[in-house]
């Protein structure tokens, strides 16, 4: 008995041990070293003549994409891509291997210029530092060298990770120039067509920046790109015992598409998740109206770094009807027992039935997307974000790749795309949706700065841009769309890029503004600044006034044009004129001008002072006795003379007789307010009046960029008699180097003026901008009509989208639309601010402070409090 215990007591502590033991095991850490030199398993031989040579002797050439901005394909451009890019991988041989390699990553925004400018150093200020995502494309075109042609059945085994071959100049490498004249005419032809793509840009990659791009792939330092790859170490690649990959401090994970989605569309409305489920500040837009490319919910729509790859392999269509047909001919022997056989042939045979019947390009695709992060549970986070990309991409599924995750890795690497093995037969109908074919704004090097639909700041070249035939342009913003606030930045940034800028405007929008900028504001309840004279012009050496521009034939008379507008006005209100009226109201200020420049008094030999007044006392005392009996029928003189008695004589004889004109030629922004003018019956003539000085001032203002903006204050263009002045307003401007903006808040006031000059607004101003119409969608149907707005982007408009802080806008320049975000800084956005609370605050805190920007910043101040 006593034995048995001490045998029991033995085991007992030979298994307590042996429990010590393997619990030391298990906290220990074993150290093994198996790991390889990269040189045993990279596929690349070597970069040579503008080629990358792999291990089979493969040879691929690299492009940079330049792709057009996303949301603004039409429906007709995604077709026509798709079209010319189908045509063109027809062209391409058997074996051939296109992979596009999409980068997207986060980034901040810089801004390196300074301004003393209060508003522009506060928005840039506000902009410093900001996330955006950068994204760029890059594509491969992979020439096997012809003993693979046909074949589709892929597996892991022969990857270069696997196989662990030095591959440095082996056999394969050494006829490579040979094969590199082969394929030449291949090359010039997919080259070529790529670059008439008329929506695309290319610039073929040299053997530089094919080094470099390989080197950002293997090192995942994609989002800073290398200049130098030769000057770089590529960082540690580990797996480790729980199948986790490591490039250096990155875990890697690969999501591919493993259950393509029924239908497959070339363009899609996206839908995403909402944009604080990624974290971070960049705002992917999420429930967006405008279409886009089908594979946006894994690109664009993911704002962290990550890699989309899509391997298209070229195939022989007989090759592939063949081995389809031998997989279903396989399938025979199980039909019986199990039924998704039986409905596994019949895909087959409909598939196989659809390459003959319309002579479809068959393809190997695959498709993948490639994450990293240095925290693991952050990766598991992204992992699952992009699992739900796929199923937001036409409801798509994906796979996870665990144990095969390295050797895929390595397929990917450019050059070596024709490895991937983690595809599925299509046809290339089908593999270019999954193409990207957009990409973020490309940001000019000068212009207006707005952000685009992710919150990038990008400039835009309003001024220059490539396809406008003139420089003016038309603003509809419905009230309560931000139309002030959208001209205030507008006119802000114009006049930081060096333009002179004159306003026009009704209801005082822009005063903060100005004084902020030092500019010059006229208020028309101060009548006296209001006093013009439209007869003044300029003199020749002896005195007589210029009344005829010799230096320019075609405005010669735009004096006699102005005038006679006004005239018209006092006299006939809303009639017209008739054309004898005309000729003899032309001739009557021809004369008096002749009269003026004639005239003398006493000894002196001073001439009469031309102004409304002498002129109505010419045609009283010299222009009546010289009219024929035939004039004095067509013109009713008398009736002229008592029409202008209250302009020289009573309550307005203010208004055109001033002794001189105000000067504003050296003035760079200026604003007329025309609020109380705009309720008197003599508007007309004071809004003509401002534009003739306008005028003379742009002519005189030589080598400097002119803008105009008119807000609201457009009655005078429902006039027909006006409509010689609005085109000499528009030939001048495009002569002087100018601009004219008109904005309002409904299209109704383009559509009810006289066709005249309707046509000749429209014909002038090849840039509309058309604010958010989401609470005047009634309206939308004129503004259409009126502006010959496509379906497409009556489409994007509905689009629109706006937060409490920024409001997108729709610009169309030429045949070019966009859509872009108008941000400012809180600063900038009280200055901007018309709302007539903050308004009348403002000019309180100003009175109390003497200073505009002490008053906005007191205004701020209060409102953090009371709001916190």
């Amino acid at each position: 008995m006593i034995g048995i215990i001490l045998l029991l007591t033995a085991v007992i502590c030979l298994l307590s041990l042996l429990i010590a033991l393997i619990y030391v095991r298990q906290t220990e850490i074993r150290l093994t070293d198996k790991s390889v030199d990269l040189g045993d398993v990279l596929p690349i031989q070597t970069i040579t003549e503008d080629a990358i040579i792999n291990g089979n002797g493969d040879i691929t050439v690299g492009y940079r994409l330049f792709l057009p901005e996303v949301f603004t394909l039409s429906e007709n451009d995604a077709q026509y891509i798709h079209e010319r890019l189908e045509a063109l991988f027809k062209m391409l041989p058997a074996g051939t291997v296109v992979h596009q390699q999409a980068f997207y990553y986060k980034g901040e925004y810089h801004n390196t210029e300074y301004s003393t400018n209060a508003l522009v150093s506060e928005n840039n200020r506000h902009f410093e530092g900001k996330e955006i995502l950068n994204s760029y494309t890059n594509l491969y075109v992979t020439f096997t060298n012809g003993k693979r042609n046909g074949k589709i059945r892929k597996n892991a085994s022969g990857t270069s990770l696997m196989r662990k071959l030095h591959y440095p100049f082996k056999q394969p490498f050494k006829d490579y120039r040979e094969r590199l004249s082969e394929m030449e005419s291949f090359l010039l032809n997919f080259e070529n067509g790529l670059a008439s793509i008329q929506q695309f840009e290319i610039r073929k990659m040299n053997s530089q920046e094919l080094n470099n791009a390989i080197y950002d792939y293997i090192n995942l330092s994609y989002e800073t790109p290398t200049d130098d790859a030769t000057l770089k170490t590529v960082n540690p690649m580990a797996i480790n015992q729980n199948g986790d990959m490591k490039i250096g401090q990155q875990f890697v994970a690969m999501l591919s598409l493993t259950n393509e989605g029924e239908h497959l569309h070339e363009l899609v409305v996206p839908h995403t998740g909402k944009s604080k489920s990624y974290g971070g500040q960049i705002e992917v837009p999420d429930s967006i109206k405008s279409k886009c490319s089908m594979l946006y919910p894994v690109g664009l729509g993911l704002p962290f770094d990550h890699i989309v790859n899509v391997v298209i392999e070229i195939t022989d269509p007989d090759a592939t009807v063949t081995a389809i047909g031998a997989e279903k001919d396989a399938l025979n022997y199980i039909t019986n027992f199990y039924p998704p056989a039986s409905e596994k042939q019949r895909e087959q045979e409909a598939f196989c039935n659809e390459i003959t019947k319309f002579d479809y390009q068959t393809a190997y695709t695959a498709f993948n997307v490639i994450v990293n992060d240095t925290d693991k549970t952050t990766l598991m986070r992204k992992i699952a974000l992009v699992q739900q990309g796929y199923s937001f991409m036409n409801q798509s599924s994906c796979y996870v790749e665990n144990a095969e995750l390295c050797n895929l890795f390595f397929t990917n690497i450019p050059g070596n795309a024709r490895a991937n093995y983690r595809g599925f037969i299509n046809t290339t109908k089908q593999a270019i949706c999954y193409l990207q074919k957009e990409g973020m704004y490309l940001s000019d090097s000068k212009g207006h700065i707005y952000n685009d639909r992710f919150g990038t700041p990008v400039r835009i070249n309003l001024w220059d841009y490539p396809t406008l035939n003139n420089k003016n342009r038309i603003v509809i913003g419905p009230s309560g769309s931000g139309k002030s606030f959208w001209l205030n930045n507008y006119i802000l940034q114009s006049y930081e890029l060096g333009r002179d800028v004159m306003i026009i405007d009704i209801g005082g929008s822009y005063r903060s503004m100005i004084a902020l900028n030092r500019g010059k504001y006229f208020d028309s309840t101060e009548q006296k600044k209001f006093a013009f004279n439209p007869f003044l012009c300029d003199r020749d050496k002896n005195g007589k006034y210029l009344y005829i521009d010799t230096s320019d034939a075609e405005s010669a008379d735009d004096l006699i044009k102005t005038i006679v507008a006004i005239i018209s006005y006092i006299w006939k209100a809303r009639e017209p004129m008739l054309p004898a009226e005309s000729a003899i109201l032309r001739k009557s200020i021809i004369g008096f001008y002749d009269y003026v420049n004639n005239s003398s008094i006493g000894e002196k030999h001073e001439r009469i002072f031309p102004c409304l007044t002498a002129y109505r006392k010419f045609l009283q005392d010299v222009f009546s006795n010289r009219m024929s009996e035939f004039e004095k029928q067509k013109f009713e003189i008398e009736e002229l003379i008592l029409l202008l008695e209250p302009y020289t004589e009573g309550e307005m004889s203010f208004l055109l007789n001033a002794k001189e004109n105000v000067d504003i030629v050296h003035d760079r922004l200026i604003a007329f307010d025309m609020e109380d003018a705009s309720k008197k019956e003599y508007f007309p003539l004071v809004a003509i009046i401002t534009l003739q000085m306008i005028v003379d001032k742009i002519k005189k203002r030589q080598g400097f960029m002119k803008e105009l903006i008119i807000d609201e204050a457009l009655d005078f263009l429902q006039d027909e008699k006006f409509g010689d002045f609005i085109a000499y307003l528009y030939r001048t401007f495009r002569k002087k180097e100018g601009s004219i903006t008109l904005a309002a808040q409904n299209i109704l006031f383009l559509k009810n003026m006289p066709p005249s000059i309707k046509d000749s607004i429209i014909i002038n101003c090849a840039t509309k901008i058309i604010l958010d119409h989401s609470e005047h969608r009634q309206n939308l149907p004129e503004v259409q009509a009126v502006l010959s707005i496509t379906d497409e982007e009556l489409f994007m408009i509905e689009s629109l989208q706006r937060t409490e802080r920024w409001r997108e806008f729709f610009i169309k320049m030429s045949n070019d639309a966009f859509i872009f975000r108008n941000e400012v800084s809180e600063f900038a956005a009280v200055a901007f601010d018309s709302r007539q609370a903050t308004v009348v605050r403002l000019k309180q805190l100003f009175q109390e402070t003497g200073s505009t920007y002490t008053a906005i910043n007191l205004y701020l101040e209060e409102r953090r409090r009371r709001y916190g």
